[in-house]
């Protein structure tokens, strides 16, 4: 998905679970580490006090952070260990400081969920982070994930694409 679609989506899963809040996703596209910070918080993701920060970063991995149990959820939907470390790099580097939870956070990979086509990296980030929104974790995981899923890709990305213009036709109500 286009990060435009990408942050939608996110603000879509805000909008629908409690106590979410968003990292800027495109904060992992800048060298400068002060510009990275800037953007990270570009979402308030820094102020709020909420209980899961959520983000996807535009390489097609995302991280759920649980800022009550201080665990770090990592996924990258091609379970490419080069992209994990990526992605666990940014978190440590950016997002930690940020919320203030340096050396804090407990990792996890959540292993249980592979792209299978070029082109569904940002629906299977999404569905994950969904789904730990919904209380998924790696314990529990077949509880909620089932294989069938894969087969059902384009009802997902219509399903997402319902919530962003749901979110957007209620913003544009509200101006």
């Amino acid at each position: 998905l286009h990060s435009g679609s990408i942050i939608g989506g996110l603000l879509a899963l805000q909008s629908e679970y409690l106590d979410v809040a968003i990292v800027n996703p495109r904060f992992y596209d800048f060298d400068d580490a002060d510009q990275k910070m800037r953007t990270a918080k570009g979402y308030g993701a820094a102020n709020a006090r909420a209980k899961f920060v959520i983000s996807v970063i535009n390489l097609g991995h995302h991280f759920f952070v649980n800022a009550e149990t201080k665990i770090c959820y990592l996924f990258d939907p091609m379970q490419l260990t080069s992209n994990l470390s990526a992605l666990k790099e940014a978190v440590l580097t950016v997002v930690e400081k940020m919320l203030d939870m340096i050396d804090q956070l407990d990792y996890h990979v959540i292993a249980h969920c592979q792209q299978r086509d070029g082109t569904s990296c940002g629906i299977w980030c999404l569905v994950v982070l969904e789904l730990l929104l919904f209380g998924a974790t790696p314990e529990t995981w077949s509880d909620y994930w089932k294989d069938s899923l894969y087969e059902v890709v384009g009802y997902l990305r219509l399903r997402y694409l319902r919530k962003v213009i749901s979110l957007q036709l209620q913003q544009s109500q509200q101006v």
